[in-house]
Order: structure tokens, then C-alpha cells, then sequence
């Protein structure tokens, strides 16, 4: 078992930008399998936690180097987001329901309805034309902070833009499936 001290000075010492960078990748391909959304708490709100359980020895773990360390904050992120999720009086239930029941294809059925979505957003971006950018970008497979070096964009203004562009396609799917559900109760 490693001393206290020593986990601590390893933790200083650990090169967190791109140990953050996974985390949050990881904590958004979490959410999304899982079909949670949580209102008002992004990501990297989750990882900070994370991270904090960690440094303030609120949540024991053993690590003896970055992948060890990587796979408990994976571990402590998973238990975070489910016990938000259980706590969170504004989740997406329903969506959960919706998919176990008529299955993926009620939500994007296949290329043309994902090309119809891209199609819907850049609609809503005109006039924006940092967002047009870090939506390209995004859509090449750009990391946020690629981005960021890229186009000299600061990294903040980055996040934002993804945060808008989340927002964006979220209500573009519930007015599509709400579309739906109206049409397919007139038939």
C-alpha cells in the first residue's frame, strides 16, 4: 500500500490535462450508454468530482500509476452519475423507457435522418460562424483543445460552443420525436 504522502505527491505530480481530456470522453460515452442526462451538470463537472473524491481521500482507492489512476476515477465518475441520476428530479426517463421498448432505431434510424440532424443544426447556426467552425471540427473528429490550437480559439469559448451545439441537437430530437409521436397518433 502506498503512504499517504506518496499518493498525494503522485497525484501533484500526474499530467492531468490529458487524463481529464479521457475522463470526460469517458463520462459522456458513459452517460450516453446508460441514457442519462443530467440538466445542468456537464461532464467535466463530474470528472472535477471525481478528482476531488481523490485528493481529499473522500472516496479510498489504490493506484500505482496514470491507468490505475484512470481506471478508479472511471470507477468513482460510474458511482457519481448513478447516484445523480438517482437523485435527479429532471431525468430522462422516459427516453430510457422509449428505447428499451421500440429499440435504437426511434431515435436516429439510420444515416439520412443523422444527415437530416446535421442538416438541422447547421440551419441553426448561421450567423455563427466560430460555432460553424468548432461544429466542422468537432464532426472531423477535432478534439476540443485540437480545436482550441487549430483555429486559435480560447479552449472556454470551445467548450461553450460544444455546450450550444448539445443544446441545439437535444431540442432538434425532441421536437423530431415529438413530430412523431403527434403524426403517429393522427394515422
Amino acid at each position: 500500500m502506498v503512504a499517504e504522502q506518496d499518493k498525494y505527491d503522485f497525484l501533484v505530480a500526474t499530467d492531468w490535462k490529458p487524463l481529464i481530456l479521457k475522463l470526460t470522453a469517458y463520462t459522456l460515452k458513459y452517460m450516453q450508454y446508460k441514457r442519462i442526462n443530467l440538466r445542468g451538470i456537464e461532464s467535466e463537472d463530474l470528472v472535477g468530482e471525481a478528482i476531488e473524491k481523490v485528493f481529499t481521500d473522500k472516496r479510498k482507492c489504490q493506484f500505482s500509476d496514470e491507468e490505475s489512476l484512470f481506471d478508479e476515477l472511471k470507477s468513482i465518475i460510474r458511482s457519481i452519475v448513478d447516484n445523480t441520476n438517482k437523485k435527479k428530479a429532471n431525468q430522462l426517463r422516459a427516453d430510457t423507457k422509449d428505447f428499451h421498448e421500440v429499440g435504437q432505431s426511434d431515435f436516429i434510424e439510420n444515416d439520412i435522418d443523422a444527415q437530416e440532424l446535421d442538416n438541422a443544426i447547421a440551419k441553426q447556426m448561421r450567423g455563427d460562424p466560430e460555432l460553424c467552425l468548432v461544429f466542422k471540427a468537432l464532426k472531423e473528429g477535432y478534439k476540443p483543445r485540437e480545436v482550441s490550437d487549430e483555429y486559435h480559439i480560447p479552449i472556454n469559448k470551445v467548450q461553450n460552443a460544444q455546450k450550444k451545439l448539445r443544446r441545439i441537437a437535444e431540442k432538434l430530437l425532441s421536437e423530431r420525436r415529438l413530430n412523431t409521436e403527434t403524426n403517429g397518433k393522427k394515422t
